[in-house]
């Protein structure tokens, strides 16, 4: 109830800022580093995606002139 009572100090508010975000800033460096190990990661599968579409598409092209 105290988390969700209309009022400006509720629970959530105090489990945000006494919890939460002391963790966060705490914690920020190492979220941003998994954040951008992930997007490397997705980067090099998109690249890879890339790379082998156009192999494909290539032998694609030349089964066909063949």
């Amino acid at each position: 109830m105290w988390c969700m009572a209309p009022i400006k100090s509720n629970g959530s508010q105090f489990i945000y800022s006494h919890v939460i975000l002391p963790w966060f800033l705490k914690n920020e460096t190492k979220i941003d580093a998994a954040f951008k190990r992930g997007q490397n990661l997705v980067d090099e599968g998109l690249n890879e995606a890339e790379k082998l579409a156009r192999e494909k598409a290539a032998e694609a092209m030349t089964s066909k002139n063949d």
